[in-house]
């Protein structure tokens, strides 16, 4: 995107568009492989899937050895919120954190962004599309001060 001119990421509202646009967009594929992964057979564990696996270590009760189990039990919930706190962001009630520049929109326009542009829809451009629609949206409705 740089070497074709579409990004500078020395610029805020450019470094805005592309989190909104991507952010959902690898969250959604991430979603997808975790789905597909966490139910695909292992024939090594008598075609079982990590889903099944995992809930009969739940089953069996053998808590201590595994950091995902323990993790129920016990979530690192300090170590997530040192984590955000050292790195400047903040968190919002999605999946993913909010992106660190602020939104360069009024929220009216932001609403009516959020109501012209559909970010999850299919793209054959792997988000391109999306986010110069998201980026000519964002550069014709400058921020009234």
């Amino acid at each position: 995107m740089e070497e074709r001119q579409l990004l500078n990421v020395n610029d805020k509202t450019h470094r805005w568009v592309l989190q909104y646009v991507f952010v959902p967009i690898i969250d959604r594929a991430l979603r997808q492989w975790m789905e597909t992964h966490n139910t695909h057979k292992i024939r090594t564990e008598n075609n079982r899937t990590p889903n099944m696996m995992w809930f009969q270590s739940l089953v069996q009760g053998d808590i201590q050895r595994y950091t995902s189990v323990r993790n129920i039990e016990q979530p690192p919930n300090e170590a997530v919120s040192d984590a955000i706190r050292d790195l400047q962001l903040s968190e919002d009630d999605t999946t993913y954190l909010v992106p660190r520049d602020p939104c360069p929109l009024s929220q009216h326009n932001f609403q009516q962004l959020q109501t012209t542009i559909a970010i999850n829809r299919n793209s054959t451009s792997h988000g391109l599309d999306i986010f110069g629609d998201v980026m000519q949206f964002v550069l014709a409705h400058p921020t009234e001060l």
